[in-house]
């Protein structure tokens, strides 16, 4: 999982009132970094946990207010964000201030060693929150929503190797090795099985419709969400597979002025409490706007 306390250099506009929406994207990025280069060992949605800035307490205002109810607002309970339910989490930081430290500098929370402690403490105990509510049926390697032969196969894959990761979900046991214990697991939850909600349908109907021509300069794209979805991450560039943008919970995005004849890529995945939906990656070309006309 993912651990994150700061803040302190985004006391400040325009940077406070984009922490909520940086933070978002933030969190995916970082998931999405580690999931592409360590594949099969990271969790699509890896717990990730937030203090809030904590600088004077309970009288924190202005912009570190704002930079602190950002952070709180992306928590996964608040409902903001569905997708983050049960995976993202902000622990309430003020309460930690303290008002005098042992040293005559008011840098780093008065050089307060017990405001640190108690930061990651309560970290520590938000992140075992998360992993122990993440999912629900022991034993399930692949997590399918039933124990059962592909998840020896998942074990006999991994069988003895240690320092893995999760070793593509065979670490039942979390002690970085698959052995024995991870059998044990299996074998206690033999033929379990839960109902696993749906994920989201896939986006469609495009506009700019895939592979159009002559597009305006300043499109405005939209599609059809995908049933189920409860917010959409936004992928669009030059490049194929473009990069990711944002995550956001309208069908519209307006990626501003774009170069003229120049062909683009975007995509979007849809999301929901469960996880996430890959969608087709749709381009479109720009237009080239017209000569100016001659002089009179």
């Amino acid at each position: 999982g993912f651990v994150w306390w700061q803040g302190h250099k985004d006391q400040g506009e325009p940077y406070a009132s984009r922490y909520e929406f940086n933070m978002v994207n933030f969190i995916k990025k970082v998931r999405q970094y580690y999931e592409n280069r360590y594949p099969g060992n990271i969790d699509p949605n890896a717990p990730f946990v937030l203090a809030t800035i904590a600088f004077g307490g309970w009288d924190l205002s202005g912009a570190g207010l704002t930079v602190a109810n950002a952070q709180l607002a992306v928590s996964g309970e608040t409902g903001n964000y569905p997708e983050f339910a049960g995976n993202v989490k902000t622990m309430e930081a003020r309460g930690y201030w303290r008002d005098l430290g042992p040293s005559t500098q008011g840098y780093h929370y008065n050089h307060n060693a017990e405001t640190y402690m108690l930061v990651g403490d309560a970290l520590g105990r938000a992140m075992v929150e998360l992993l122990s509510t993440t999912y629900s049926v022991f034993g399930d390697c692949n997590r399918d929503g039933r124990v059962d032969f592909k998840d020896l196969a998942a074990l006999a894959l991994y069988w003895l190797q240690t320092a893995c990761g999760q070793c593509g979900g065979a670490d039942l046991t979390g002690d970085q090795q698959v052995d024995n214990r991870d059998v044990d697991d299996v074998t206690e939850y033999w033929l379990t099985a839960t109902t696993i909600p749906p994920l989201p349908g896939q986006a469609s109907n495009p506009n700019p419709t895939d592979n159009a021509l002559g597009v305006a300069i300043a499109p405005d794209l939209s599609w059809t969400a995908g049933s189920g979805a409860t917010s959409h991450d936004v992928y669009f560039g030059t490049a194929n597979p473009p990069p990711f943008i944002c995550n956001q919970t309208t069908t519209t995005f307006a990626p501003g002025d774009l170069s003229q004849a120049t062909k683009f890529y975007w995509r979007i995945d849809e999301i929901n409490g469960w996880g996430k939906t890959e969608g087709t990656v749709w381009n479109f070309t720009t237009m080239i706007s017209p000569p100016p006309p001659p002089p009179p």
